[in-house]
């Protein structure tokens, strides 16, 4: 991890099945805030998945933005730790989910921190490999002409994971996943997936809840 972190991300995968979606997305939006309530977090959005390339996507997608990583090892954030009472039982053996901690490497155009965002998320999730930095900045245009994009993030996490994120305003409808630009010699499995904002909220309390016209769904 680099000495300083110009912005840092929490970056949720979860696997759930479709029958405890509502129950899901109700103890997500309670455990969504009370997060966001520790000092350093900024703001949290949820994406549930609608269509795919990769071998197995995840269904919902969390982020969070974060002042900086250090946030993570923060008393406050430690503290919140103790006192969460985990998974509700509804959920113990019936979700999968993985965890990235992870720092901005660049953006297009240049973003730090917190970047505006709209409906919907191409994402990409690349577990190992060679560093996507230049194939980003080569590519980068082209991802958010074809996805109809505002910004794009490349992060990178210390154990080598890296992640593509493109924000765009509403997810098109004839945009076909696997048509987007993937790096050369990308491992097996990967694949961009296009994904819809099912809940949004932000520190200063500016949003909150499932933005209007978007549907309820967790992770």
């Amino acid at each position: 991890m680099p000495d300083e972190t110009p912005s840092g991300l929490l970056h949720l995968r979860t696997w759930l099945p479709a029958e405890l979606d509502e129950r899901f997305s109700a103890w997500c939006d309670v455990h969504h805030l009370e997060q966001l309530a520790v000092p350093g977090f900024q703001r949290v959005r949820r994406f549930e998945l609608e269509r795919s390339a990769a071998a197995e996507p995840p269904r919902f997608l969390t982020v969070y933005d974060l002042d900086r990583l250090e946030v993570l090892q923060s008393e406050a954030y430690a503290d919140y730790g103790r006192r969460s009472p985990g998974l509700p039982e509804f959920l113990q053996g019936h979700l999968r989910a993985a965890r990235s901690e992870a720092w901005l490497v660049a953006g297009i155009p240049g973003v730090e921190g917190v970047t505006d965002g709209g409906r919907g998320l191409a994402h990409l999730f690349v577990p190992d490999g060679p560093e996507l930095a230049e194939w980003f900045v080569d590519q980068g245009l082209p991802l958010l002409d074809a996805c109809r994009g505002s910004s794009a993030r490349l992060l990178r996490t210390a154990s080598g994971e890296q992640i593509v994120m493109v924000e765009i305003e509403e997810v098109p409808q004839g945009l076909d996943p696997a048509s987007l630009s993937l790096p050369v010699g990308h491992h097996p499995g990967v694949g961009w997936g296009l994904y819809r904002l099912a809940f949004l909220a932000t520190a200063d309390g500016a949003a909150g809840g499932s933005p209007a016209g978007a549907p309820g769904g967790g992770s």
